[in-house]
């Protein structure tokens, strides 16, 4: 557990140093982010959302007619798998 802990500090201090150099408006890291990655970043997030909208489509598709339930049946059976009784509160 300690180990897991120290990384999780190692990592979360890295990140807030990231942070810092990006987020200076003159630093080295803004200008080169600015630069390579500014442009590629609308793109592919774009990307990923339509890739996962497709993905989702397919497994819709090629599922059975009894696996197609309504999102409410799938989140009462993801309740029910918590201990909940699978009712909604009012």
């Amino acid at each position: 557990m300690p180990a897991l802990l120290t990384v999780a500090v190692i990592a979360g201090a890295g990140a807030i140093w990231a942070r810092r150099r990006l987020s200076d408006p003159e630093g080295e890291w803004r200008k080169w982010f600015n630069a390579r990655l500014r442009s590629k970043l609308a793109w592919g997030v774009r990307a990923f959302f339509y890739l996962t909208l497709v993905l989702w489509f397919i497994v819709y598709l090629t599922a059975g007619e009894g696996e197609r339930g309504s999102i409410s049946d799938l989140l009462k059976g993801f309740s029910q798998s918590f201990g909940g009784s699978g009712k909604v509160a009012k």
